[in-house]
């Protein structure tokens, strides 16, 4: 992986979360819920810009200081709570902050915390991006990038492709 191949990738992910909205606007389902599991698609999408600011904090720290000092973005775990419970609370969090949002202003936001992600992205080195991203882990900075935004979205496109094929036939 090169930084070019990484930065296409990067922006190609976001295209395709930019289509499944622009879809799921015109067909008037955007804020039904199910689309995956009890989420609506505006919440799917509040819950990916959950994952943007994470990853805008820990880029941040790493563009300024040159590596990662731990950070506590609210998805670590707290006190006895294990890494899938401090998950599915960071989760919940991020979504209720768009709850009384419109679906236009969940998706501005998810296109300016990309455009920051990808900002970052660009201004790191192509040596940057094949190295380790925190002390102590074989997880390159790309790989921790992806992971957050288009390695993300993957993990739900198909299932919300489905759905919404299901809806806009109808």
């Amino acid at each position: 992986m090169n930084k070019r191949q990484f930065l296409d990738l990067l922006q190609n992910g976001h295209a395709q979360i930019v289509q499944l909205e622009t879809q799921a606007a015109k067909a008037g389902v955007a804020l039904e819920k199910g689309a995956l599991g009890y989420w609506s698609i505006k919440e799917v999408i509040a819950h990916l810009i959950g994952s943007h600011r994470h990853l805008i904090s820990e880029l941040e720290v790493i563009a300024r200081d040159g590596k990662l000092t731990p950070i506590d973005t609210g998805m670590m775990a707290q006190g006895d709570e294990d890494w899938e419970t401090a998950l599915n609370r960071f989760n919940a969090q991020a979504v209720a902050l768009y709850a009384d949002r419109s679906f236009d202003e969940v998706r501005v936001d998810f296109d300016q915390t990309f455009g920051r992600i990808l900002e970052l992205s660009q201004g790191f080195s192509e040596e940057q991006l094949l190295s380790p991203f925190e002390a102590g882990s074989n997880e390159l900075l790309w790989e921790s990038i992806s992971s957050n935004t288009y390695g993300h979205y993957e993990e739900h496109l198909s299932q919300l492709r489905a759905w919404l094929g299901q809806h806009v036939s109808k």
